[in-house]
């Protein structure tokens, strides 16, 4: 975020030349205004950046304002005297279905994270109109336009209600559900109506409408960076523009943060070598990732040894199975073994046949020289040992470490001289 800690309140196009050059980049608000309680409108100048990057950060900023900031919502509603959204109640000009259409649309906000639903509650007496100011809510959420309206209420009517509110984010359509914290007693809901609690499609997004557009600086061609995103943002009233767009970045940086950490399986683990989906699942379920990650070492470690009988030596001398007991990786023939245990390694050894040497963790120089010797399969390499192996040009000791490294992942090793 240090890249982004500059805020400029002026025309972002005075300083592109100057930025250009320092590889720098800057948040600039060009115009914000409260179009309405519910309608915040922020304009902001991001940039400058390489025309390919200028597209990348544009729609990712759009995609994760519109779809990954948490909001508040309605979610259950309980009503007295309503068995279903259907009903009409006495004394109440709207309908049930037309509250909770109303009560869909309140905004609310929070400055601290929910981490458990909050209970909310009404009680009115007519003859009034209900507004979003008249609901009570907990001390920490706010009603942002107190004069939403609810309902109408006749002389002589009554609306009692209780409502959950939940925090999420996108919009989610709400399923039945058997239990729910409005079904704790209240003094005014009998435990008889408990059981007829009102879902709600939640509306949990703050962002209405994000538009950006991409200007280039004509005058500035010769600099690398000479393109600047244009990012209008629209909310809901519950968050600033520029909050909104803050929490956008953090959710970015934290996302591409995780996929630094991703380590990459060999294509020997692929779904594809496996008739199993569920043999699949397993495997990967027994492997887990070194989050310190270097290129040239080993990225899987194993959660647990996996036991095996010992077996038969393979007839063929090309092969050489290392025993059961000094293992530290499962053989091969366990990954592919998914029901008949009494299946020799040998016969399990001949699926090597269809691995190409481009699944292993090799580097570019080896995977050369294997094929300028025509081995093109594990199947072929487990033919040489490594004395035969260093005897191809340009293979040294640094690339036999790396071959014999990723033959030992897959649970296989070069045969003796």
């Amino acid at each position: 975020m240090k890249q982004f800690k500059n805020f400029l309140i002026y025309r972002m196009p005075q300083y592109l030349s100057e930025l250009s050059s320092t590889n720098q980049f800057i948040i600039s608000c060009k115009e914000s205004r409260i179009e309405h309680p519910r309608s915040f409108y922020g304009c902001f100048y991001i940039g400058p950046f390489n025309s390919g990057q200028s597209l990348t950060v544009g729609n990712a900023l759009r995609r994760t304002l519109l779809s990954e900031l948490k909001g508040l919502a309605i979610t259950k509603v309980l009503i007295e005297g309503a068995a279903h959204e259907y009903s009409n109640l006495p004394g109440i000009k709207d309908s049930v279905l037309d509250i909770l259409l109303n009560l869909k649309e309140i905004v609310l906000k929070s400055n601290s994270s929910m981490k458990k639903p909050k209970i909310g509650y009404l009680q009115a007496r007519g003859p009034g109109v209900v507004r979003a100011g008249d609901l009570k809510f907990p001390n920490s959420i706010q009603c942002v336009d107190p004069s939403q309206y609810i309902a109408t209420i006749c002389e002589d009517g009554i609306l009692n209600m209780k409502f959950e509110i939940n925090q999420g984010i996108n919009y989610v359509l709400h399923t039945s559900q058997k239990t729910s914290t409005l079904q704790t007693p209240s003094k005014n809901i009998t435990k008889q109506q408990h059981k007829n609690v009102l879902l709600i499609d939640a509306v949990f997004m703050p962002i209405n409408k994000v538009n950006y557009v991409i200007e280039s600086h004509k005058q500035y061609e010769n600099q690398t960076a000479n393109n600047i995103v244009i990012l209008e943002i629209w909310t809901n009233g519950s968050i600033h523009p520029r909050k909104a767009l803050y929490d956008a970045f953090k959710n970015l940086i934290r996302l591409f943060s995780q996929l630094e950490k991703v380590k990459i399986f060999n294509s020997v683990f692929l779904n594809s070598i496996f008739k199993s989906n569920n043999m699949y699942n397993k495997i990967i379920k027994n492997f887990h990732y070194n989050s310190n990650y270097e290129y040239n070492s080993n990225t899987i470690r194993i959660k647990k040894k996996i036991h095996t009988k010992t077996c038969a030596k393979a007839q063929e001398p090309s092969y050489n199975i290392p025993p059961a007991g000094n293992m530290k990786r499962p053989l091969l023939s366990n990954l592919f073994d998914k029901s008949n245990k009494k299946v020799k390694i040998i016969n399990k050894l001949k699926q090597l046949e269809s691995i190409d040497i481009g699944c292993l963790n090799i580097s570019l120089r080896p995977y050369t020289c294997l094929k300028r010797a025509n081995i093109n399969t594990v199947y072929d390499l487990l033919k040489f040992s490594r004395e035969e192996l260093l005897q191809f040009k340009n293979f040294g000791k640094r690339s036999l470490e790396e071959v014999e490294n990723s033959l030992q992942e897959i649970g296989v090793n070069l045969k003796n001289q």
